[in-house]
C-alpha cells in the first residue's frame, strides 16, 4: 500500500480498523507522536483478514504508559467529535491501571482530564484505556499462540467498533479504537487500544475471593443469558470472522499448556489440593480433573444438542463483571460485562455459566445458588425468544461444562511457572515483588477456583473418567 499522499494539509492516521474519512492536522496539535506510520504489511492474516489494513490515517496507538499524553487524548476526543476544535486537554491525573489484580493481559489505566477552556457539562472528562499488557507477553508464546494473541486483542476493538450498539445489555461508551498491526502475526504482537467511558466512581467491584451473593449471581446470568440470546443462531453475528472457533480456543487452551504436560498439571491439581483447606478439594475431583485435562474430548465443547450457536467466552468470571449506577440520583445498578477478548463460537454456551460458578461463587454459597442461577438463565433466555434448548438439554450440557475449571487451574500452571520465572529474573526489588505479588494472585485463583469446581462436582454428583 503506498503512503504518499495527495497535496494538501498533512493528515492523520484516523481511526482503528474502521473506515473512516480522513481529517486535517488540527493548528494546536502540541505532539507530532501522534501522528505515526502506515500499518505495516503482514505476511500472514487472520481467516476472513481480521487485521484487514485501511487506507485510512490513524492515530497512535499507545503502547506504553507514557504514550497516554494530553496531546494524543486531545487528538483522539477531537478526531471523534466528542471536544470541540477550539478546546484542548492540557493535563492529566496521574494514572491508575484500575484492572490490576483483577486481569493479566491488560492494562486498564484510568484517565481524568483537565481541559484549557470551560466544556460543556455533557463532555466526557474520565476515560478507560485498555492497552496489552508488555509483561504478559511471554505467555503468548511464537507461533500458533503469537497468532491467537494478536487475534484476542483485535476481537475486544471490534466489539467495541462493530458489536456493541446491537447488544440488549448496558456496556461502556466507546470514545476510540485502534489497532497497529505486526508484520509477522506468528512471531510479534501488534500493538491495541480502546479508550471507553469510566463508568463512575462509585462503581460497585466484587472480588474473586469475596464471591457474588445470590442476588449478585441472578443478575449477571440474566445479563449473560440475554447477550447469549443475542447471538442465538444469528449468522449475521456468529459469522463474524474475528470471533474465535471452537477449535481455535481449543488451541488456545493447549498452547496455554493445559494438555501438552500431563505430568506439570498433575503436579500442580495435587498442589492446589494441598493449599486448600483440608477437605476443600475432595480426591474424586482430584482424579476427575486429572482425568478431564488428558481426555478433553470427554467434555470440551461438548453439547447434547448441534443445531444451536451462539458465543460464549473461556473467562467469564466476577473480575470481568461491574455494577454502576443508572443514573445519578438512582440507587438502582446495571450489571456490565467489561472484557472482551475472547468471545467464540459454540454450541456449548453454559460453560459460561459453569466457569462464572467454579470461579467467582464461595463454596459454602453454592448450594443456595446454583438451582436458582440455572433457572434464572434459563428463564431469561425463554423470554429473550429462545425455544429451541430445553431444560434438560441444559443441564445435561452443564454437567459437562463444569469441568472447564478444572481446565483453568491447568491453564494457570504454566502462567504460575513463568510468572514466578520472570521475577526471580527481575534486576530489581521493585520488579520482582510485582512479579511475585502477580505469582500468588493466579495460585489463589487456581486454589479458590479447585475448592468451588470441587463442590459444583459434588452437589450435582457429576465426575468424569473411566477410574471412578
Amino acid at each position: 500500500m503506498s503512503t504518499s499522499l495527495a497535496s494538501g494539509p498533512e493528515l492523520r492516521w484516523a481511526g482503528s480498523g474502521v473506515r473512516r474519512t480522513m481529517q486535517s492536522e488540527p493548528e494546536n496539535a502540541e505532539d507530532s507522536d501522534v501522528i505515526v506510520r502506515p500499518p505495516r504489511t503482514m505476511k500472514k492474516m487472520h481467516p476472513g483478514e481480521a487485521h484487514k489494513e485501511t487506507e485510512n490515517h490513524r492515530i497512535a496507538v499507545p503502547v506504553a504508559k507514557s504514550d497516554i499524553t494530553p496531546a494524543w487524548l486531545s487528538a483522539v476526543l477531537h478526531q471523534g467529535n466528542h471536544l470541540s476544535p477550539m478546546v484542548n486537554v492540557i493535563a492529566l491525573n496521574e494514572l491508575e491501571n484500575v484492572g490490576e489484580g483483577r486481569g493479566v493481559c491488560n492494562c486498564s489505566w484510568k484517565i481524568i482530564a483537565t481541559f484549557d477552556k470551560p466544556v460543556s457539562p455533557d463532555t466526557p472528562r474520565k476515560f478507560v484505556l485498555k492497552q496489552r499488557n508488555v509483561q504478559f507477553e511471554h505467555a503468548w508464546e511464537p507461533g500458533a499462540m503469537r497468532w491467537t494473541g494478536n487475534k484476542s486483542y483485535t476481537l475486544e476493538t471490534k466489539w467495541y467498533s462493530e458489536i456493541r450498539d446491537v447488544l440488549p445489555v448496558p456496556q461502556p461508551k466507546c470514545y476510540w479504537t485502534g489497532v497497529q498491526p505486526c508484520e509477522d502475526l506468528e512471531n510479534d504482537l501488534g500493538d491495541f487500544g480502546v479508550l471507553i467511558e469510566w463508568l463512575g466512581d462509585d462503581l460497585k467491584i466484587v472480588d474473586l475471593d469475596v464471591g457474588a451473593t445470590l442476588e449478585e449471581t441472578i443478575d449477571i446470568v440474566e445479563t449473560l443469558a440475554k447477550l447469549h440470546s443475542r447471538f442465538w443462531n444469528c449468522d449475521e453475528l456468529l459469522n463474524k470472522e474475528y470471533f474465535f472457533s471452537s477449535r481455535e480456543m481449543t488451541d488456545m487452551f493447549t498452547g496455554f499448556g493445559i494438555f501438552h504436560n500431563e505430568a506439570l498439571t498433575s503436579s500442580f491439581l495435587d498442589k492446589l489440593q494441598t493449599m486448600a483447606p483440608e477437605g476443600a478439594v475432595s480426591d474424586a475431583w482430584v482424579r476427575s480433573a486429572k482425568y478431564a485435562v488428558a481426555h478433553p474430548e470427554a467434555w470440551l465443547w461438548k453439547s447434547v444438542t448441534s443445531n444451536n450457536r451462539t458465543i460464549g467466552s473461556i473467562d467469564f468470571r466476577i473480575n470481568n463483571v461491574v455494577w454502576r449506577r443508572v443514573h445519578n440520583q438512582s440507587k438502582d445498578y446495571e450489571c456490565v460485562i467489561i472484557d472482551h477478548q475472547l468471545w467464540c463460537v459454540s454450541n456449548a454456551p453454559v460453560r459460561d455459566l459453569a466457569y462464572f460458578l467454579c470461579t467467582s461463587i464461595l463454596p459454602e454459597r453454592l448450594p443456595e445458588v446454583l438451582d436458582k442461577a440455572l433457572k434464572a438463565y434459563h428463564d431469561t433466555l425463554v423470554a429473550n425468544g429462545v425455544s429451541t434448548y430445553s431444560w434438560e438439554d441444559m443441564n445435561a450440557d452443564f454437567d459437562n461444562a463444569i469441568w472447564i475449571a478444572a481446565a483453568l487451574c491447568c491453564l494457570t500452571a504454566k502462567a504460575y511457572l513463568g510468572i514466578t520465572r520472570r521475577a526471580e529474573e527481575a534486576t530489581t526489588e521493585a520488579e520482582k515483588a510485582r512479579g511475585y505479588a502477580m505469582a500468588q494472585r493466579v495460585l489463589l485463583n487456581s486454589t479458590n477456583a479447585a475448592m468451588r469446581s470441587s463442590k459444583l462436582a459434588e452437589l450435582r454428583g457429576r465426575y468424569i473418567g473411566r477410574d471412578l
